[in-house]
């Protein structure tokens, strides 16, 4: 965990370049400093499932999407983005591991 918050702060309100992608980039890059790059995108591709399954009322379609998109990210991108991958394919096993046994039941 980072203590120093104001580099942060200037990474993104002193930004030189004004277009969108690059206070994206720069808020990403924040938030994966400051809690980590396995909980940031735990939490934004969790809040995305989770939108997914309250709409859909079943695990199974956003557990195939998370599963699909998880194995071509870790065949198609950069090591860099390895990490959201596997929480992609966490969320697509125990997805799929939730909706087998709440069939079952």
């Amino acid at each position: 965990m980072a203590t120093n918050y104001t580099q942060y702060t200037d990474s993104v309100f002193n930004n030189p370049d004004l277009s969108l992608w690059s206070y994206l980039r720069a808020i990403l890059d924040v938030m994966g400093a400051v809690v980590g790059q396995t909980v940031m995108w735990t939490f934004i591709i969790g809040i995305m499932y989770a939108l997914m399954y309250i709409r859909q009322g079943s695990a199974i379609l956003p557990s195939l999407i998370s599963l699909m998109l998880g194995s071509l990210m870790f065949t198609l991108l950069p090591a860099e983005m390895h990490a959201p991958a596997k929480v992609l394919l966490a969320l697509a096993i125990g997805g799929l591991l939730w909706h087998y046994f709440m069939v079952r039941r």
